[in-house]
């Protein structure tokens, strides 16, 4: 599982905030013509309202054909910082995660907002200054994204690099294992 972080659809917007359908509020942070969340998503249930299957054992989140959440080492003191890690379930499931308006960035916005950034510089332009390892080389966060270290939880359901990794997911993909996404290091 990944972290998600979601695009405007109709950018750009003037709105400083979104809030998802649990009623957790997010800075929106602007970078070229997007307007991106600039937090990690914390939602637990579907844009719609289902819930969504909060798995904290290792074989149910291995075996798992639906979309779940869990909390990075299932502890909620991390959900607050980090987000909630997602599965590609959850991902592309047609029910959405963002708030109504919003959407999974697909790989061309990553690419978009890389290119805005810079290139090759892009990862540093987002990153947070805090709550990554060193060395952490060139965190600015000079847009308000503030990505951070949140590690992730693979399939085998072994939590992973807090601190070190940042993974988000794209909804570009498939469900035969071709889902991408972006990693952010501390190096």
């Amino acid at each position: 599982g990944m972290a998600v972080v979601c695009l405007l659809l109709l950018s750009p917007s003037s709105a400083q905030t979104v809030t998802d359908i649990d009623g957790n509020v997010y800075t929106i942070a602007r970078i070229g013509k997007q307007s991106w969340m600039a937090e990690n998503l914390r939602t637990t249930r579907y844009s719609n309202g289902d819930s969504i299957a909060h798995l904290t054992d290792d074989n149910s989140w291995s075996e798992t054909t639906g979309g779940a959440w869990s909390d990075y080492r299932n502890l909620s003191s991390f959900d607050s910082l980090y987000g909630k890690l997602y599965n590609w379930h959850a991902v592309s499931d047609k029910r959405g995660l963002c708030p109504k308006g919003w959407h999974v960035a697909t790989d061309a916005d990553w690419n978009y907002l890389t290119e805005s950034l810079g290139g090759k510089t892009a990862a540093g332009a987002i990153k947070s200054p805090r709550l990554w390892d060193p060395p952490n080389r060139g965190a600015v966060d000079k847009n308000g994204f503030s990505a951070f270290g949140g590690g992730l939880r693979n399939y085998y359901g072994m939590f992973k690099t807090l601190g070190t990794f940042g993974y988000y997911w794209s909804s570009t993909g498939t469900d035969r294992g071709t889902e991408w996404g972006r990693k952010l290091d501390c190096y």
